[in-house]
């Protein structure tokens, strides 16, 4: 596009992507989506915790009992944490610390017989960091637990909040 005095003002140019691109950003993206295993100390004992890719804090960060820190995922939606204990530990209740997002929190855990227990919250996400607080109903010795919060408004890719994770 020329300016009004007939030299050169604009280009404009159209690009489209290499061969092959598609299968690179396939690739990318299931790099991305791979699980994350690390180990974290909960209730002094050493779990295993798998969890997806983050791109704020540390996984250690949601089970250290500071609201000044967080994890969030790097696109994850839902959050799925699994946590696996190498002695079982006795728990009535889990509280999530959230932020201002519509949530839903599922907790699927597998006691000392394996058998599986399902217990599950919604949260509005009205305020601020706040808690959301599961009970069982009575204690269970728990072998592993799977955490899974879903952003209710947001689709993938999203990222997702938590501040704490505590066990009572």
């Amino acid at each position: 596009m020329a300016y009004p005095d007939g030299n050169p003002g604009f280009y404009f140019i159209s690009l489209d992507y290499a061969a092959g691109a598609e299968a690179i950003f396939a690739a990318e993206l299931a790099e991305r989506q791979q699980p994350q295993i690390e180990q974290v100390e909960i209730w002094g004992q050493t779990a295993g915790v798998t969890y997806p890719m983050l791109d704020i804090g540390e996984i250690g960060d949601a089970f250290d009992g500071d609201r000044a820190t967080l994890i969030r995922t790097f696109e994850a939606n839902p959050l799925n944490l699994t946590l696996t204990f190498g002695n079982t530990i006795e728990i009535q209740a889990i509280t999530v610390w959230l932020g201002n997002a519509r949530s839903a929190i599922n907790v699927e855990l597998i006691d000392s017989q394996g058998q599986h227990h399902q217990f599950e919250a919604f949260d509005t996400g009205m305020e601020a960091i706040h808690p959301v607080r599961l009970d069982f109903g009575e204690k269970l010795a728990v072998r592993s637990l799977n955490l899974r919060i879903e952003s209710l408004d947001q689709r993938e890719p999203v990222h997702v909040h938590l501040w704490d994770v505590e066990f009572e």
